[in-house]
């Protein structure tokens, strides 16, 4: 199995981790939408090495509960990262994709949010991969950000 996809039916917290520990080799995970995906939820994934080393795409697109613990796990377990959706994630800061400098692999970013203001530009314009960066819905992004953030 290459790609699972939770975002058509509902995820429980009970039962998450459960489901998830028995896909092995997985490449794609979509949780986008996972309202009951909670950080404790991502970190079990993370202590599954061969999903956490297997795995090149992950969205946790609109997960509102999730904050920067997350970000935390995904550069420490997740480093095989090619492509990332953490847009909509009410709790994400500008710290927070910082962190994501670590994902060396990293090919995509999504991480468009209304908080963000782009200070960090500049740190990810140094990932040696990165092709494609959407910022989608971040209002606080501006012609002057990319003028000050970006070398």
């Amino acid at each position: 199995m290459g790609h699972y996809d939770t975002s058509q039916g509902p995820v429980s917290s009970s039962s998450e981790s459960y489901v998830l520990a028995d896909v092995l080799r997985l490449k794609e995970l979509d949780l986008t939408g996972c309202t009951g995906l909670t950080v404790k939820s991502v970190e079990l994934l993370a202590e599954h090495r061969d999903i956490s080393e297997s795995l090149t795409s992950l969205s946790l697109k609109n997960c509102q509960d999730l904050d920067q613990t997350v970000m935390l796990a995904l550069c420490s377990r997740f480093t095989n990262l090619q492509s990332l959706d953490v847009s909509n994630m009410r709790e994400l800061r500008d710290n927070d994709v910082k962190l994501l400098r670590c994902l060396q692999d990293l090919r995509v970013l999504r991480c468009g949010n209304e908080r963000l203001t782009g200070s960090w530009l500049e740190i990810l314009a140094r990932l040696p991969e990165l092709t494609e960066l959407d910022l989608q819905g971040s209002r606080l992004i501006s012609e002057a950000t990319f003028a000050t953030h970006l070398p």
